[in-house]
């Protein structure tokens, strides 16, 4: 029973900090292009992965391609405002920069929104209340 409550909470930090380890981060490099650097937080680029742009006010793809081995995809603007770059993996995996343009210049980028990371976050709390109802069914059994 102790060796339960030591290794159970252990495990759980393991398996939840996991998830974690697959965040995609984006970088602005700016200029007259617009470059964005994706990579995952251990810092390994999304290479070769597919890449959406879309305009201010758009719903539109104004853009589509891949990023290159480092992870870098470019795009000149034609209007300032707020452009949105969504990657996406084969996997499941990425995020939406916001690239910020004032007079044909990108500025930077913005993460995206707490909603870009509600799937990890479900996936957590899965895990977590997956593990607790083993442990509940495994000390109900346990006690009769």
């Amino acid at each position: 029973m102790v060796v339960i409550r030591h290794i159970l909470p252990a495990v759980g930090f393991l398996l939840c900090s996991g998830l974690l380890a697959h965040d995609v981060h984006a970088e602005t490099t700016m200029g007259r292009a617009a470059t964005v650097r994706f990579a995952f937080s251990d810092g390994k680029p999304l290479a070769y992965e597919s890449v959406v742009v879309t305009a201010p006010d758009s719903v539109v793809e104004f853009q589509t391609g891949r990023t290159d081995r480092l992870g870098r995809f470019a795009f000149v603007p034609e209007s300032p405002g707020t452009w949105t770059v969504r990657v996406s993996t084969r996997d499941g995996h990425g995020t939406t920069a916001r690239v910020v343009v004032q007079a044909g210049e990108a500025t930077g980028a913005q993460p995206g929104s707490w909603y870009d990371q509600f799937p990890r976050i479900a996936a957590g709390l899965g895990w977590l209340l997956g593990i607790f109802g083993i442990v509940a069914i495994w000390r109900s059994r346990r006690a009769s």
